[in-house]
């Protein structure tokens, strides 16, 4: 079934992403996985989750956004002060 999604997907040009657990015993659980990767075929998806999920699924540890600010020298020596002289 999962192959039969990941063709139509494939047709019809529409990025997926699946995953299921087939079989869970103690300490193993059995997964197959169906991916039409976007970037892979040429489409361009503003806001791409599958590439994160296709990364977690890879073993990657994702790290929420951050807010980032700029500063300049000038003020980091204001803000620390000059201890050069």
């Amino acid at each position: 079934m999962i192959d039969e999604l990941r063709t139509y997907c494939q047709m019809h040009c529409i990025p997926m992403y699946a995953t299921a657990a087939l079989k869970n015993s103690e300490g193993k659980t059995d997964y197959e996985t169906a991916v039409f990767a976007p970037g892979a075929n040429g489409i361009v998806l503003d806001d791409d989750r599958i590439r994160k999920h296709i990364l977690v699924d890879c073993g990657f540890v994702l790290i929420p956004g951050r807010e980032y600010h700029e500063i300049s020298c000038e003020e980091l020596a204001l803000l620390g002060g000059d201890d050069s002289g």
